[in-house]
């Protein structure tokens, strides 16, 4: 069969447009996350041009809770997700093969992290410090089996106080945790620093102790499924790569002092954050994040643990097989041994 010309023309254009779909497929990317300071290094590669120079175009979704991310990821909304730890990616993480490839932020002890806020009824009443706690409060979170619900676990088990007897609310956001806690509908969340300084600037609530201090250890995680891995393993890799630098400048240009670019990458990271922070009380706020990314199997081991004691978690058969260190560098610049393409970038 002898094509004439018009016919090839036909071939042609499918075959250039279908390399130009293939190109673009590898190297778009879909990213949830939350519009919080412990993603800050996510978006800071992103302000910083890290993903372009990866020849990446990455496009970010942002969410309301840590369940919700990991809801995109499992269900292919997302390729990678950015956020803590929860039972309910737990529960999903063998029939979705789930990969944790990279840390996020951790709560270390002598470092800026989360903050016990309690409501004015409840700090007039006497709850005007963690050790107060009775067994009779009420404890908003955004859901069930969330992070924060990890930290006041293992909080009231040191104090001695059986976490069954204290109200659990479940409130879907952390805005919605905010309003409770203003309201007088909860007793006592966990907040970032910044929104206690909000809540204590605006008289709605009082912070009474750091999570630090009784709940340290990391639940931060970078996560995908091992699919998306074997799609296309070097754009995982490139992704990290720039994450890496990313984590690299949250750590020298901001967690460790304020540098002359500081007020700068504020003022950009407010484009992406929720609430957005006040340059001068930012260095205040900072959650503590490792330069290189990394993450701490056994802290978030422990957790897997803590959650199928209380039984929200059936027991992971093959829990080794939830941590992927394959991507991380140990210095962020290290380059890919594949070459850099570039892309058209999208507004985010």
């Amino acid at each position: 069969m002898k094509l004439n010309l018009a016919n090839w023309v036909i071939v042609l254009f499918y075959l250039f447009h279908s390399a130009l779909s293939f190109s673009s497929t590898q190297n778009t990317l879909s990213v949830a996350a939350l519009p919080y300071l412990s993603s800050a290094p996510l978006y800071l590669a992103e302000i910083k041009s890290y993903y372009e120079a990866q020849g990446l175009d990455v496009t970010f979704h942002v969410k309301k809770s840590a369940q919700a991310v990991a809801e995109a990821v499992v269900s292919g909304e997302a390729d990678i997700g950015v956020t803590g730890l929860t039972s309910w990616l737990l529960n999903r993480a063998e029939s979705n093969d789930i990969r944790i490839i990279a840390g996020q932020y951790t709560e270390k002890k002598g470092n800026t992290g989360n903050r016990f806020i309690a409501s004015n009824h409840a700090f007039n009443t006497g709850l005007v410090s963690v050790d107060r706690l009775k067994g009779t409060e009420r404890f908003g979170m955004t859901t069930l089996g969330s992070t924060f619900h990890r930290w006041f676990g293992e909080t009231v088990e040191k104090l001695g106080l059986p976490l069954a007897h204290f109200t659990l609310v479940p409130l879907n956001s952390v805005h919605a945790m905010r309003q409770a806690l203003r309201d007088n509908h909860v007793d006592l969340v966990i907040s970032s620093t910044l929104i206690a300084h909000n809540l204590m600037s605006a008289g709605k609530g009082h912070a009474i102790g750091k999570v630090a201090d009784f709940a340290p250890g990391q639940l931060g995680v970078v996560f995908t499924k091992q699919a998306t891995i074997e799609q296309d393993r070097q754009k995982i890799a490139r992704f990290i790569q720039a994450y890496q630098q990313g984590c690299e400048t949250y750590v020298n240009d901001l967690q460790k002092g304020p540098s002359s670019d500081f007020a700068k990458l504020i003022r950009q990271l407010n484009h992406y954050l929720r609430p957005q922070l006040d340059p001068a009380f930012a260095h205040q706020s900072l959650v503590y994040i490792a330069s290189d990314a990394s993450f701490n199997e056994n802290d978030l081991k422990n957790t897997i643990h803590w959650f199928e004691s209380e039984g929200f978690i059936q027991p992971i058969k093959h829990i080794e097989v939830l941590f992927d260190h394959s991507f991380l560098r140990k210095h962020p610049h290290t380059t890919s041994s594949q070459p850099t393409l570039m892309a058209t970038r999208k507004p985010t």
